[in-house]
């Protein structure tokens, strides 16, 4: 995966599967992606401050949510049948 607390604390991309992903994984599941969520998963908005945000889909002047904001669009416009989310914190 491609998870990492924040670029403001220079922390490089991740280079192993969570253990979600990782769980995954071993029940036959394919990966196809990242999505995009707020910076700390932790804000409303869903917006980030270096990919931006995810576009809503129902309508392109409204948020897309919070900290599962980019698997919600992922879900919503039907790229995928499901999609992980995150609670913010460590």
């Amino acid at each position: 995966t491609s998870g990492r607390q924040t670029r403001l604390d220079g922390s490089d991309i991740g280079t192993y599967d969570d253990i979600i992903v990782q769980r995954f994984r071993s029940a036959g599941a394919i990966i196809v992606g990242t999505t995009v969520m707020h910076e700390k998963g932790v804000q409303p908005t869903g917006y980030n401050p270096w990919y931006k945000g995810p576009n809503n889909p129902y309508g392109l002047s409204r948020f897309t949510g919070g900290s599962s904001s980019g698997s919600a669009v992922a879900v919503a416009t039907g790229m995928v049948p499901v999609a992980v989310g995150f609670d913010g914190g460590e």
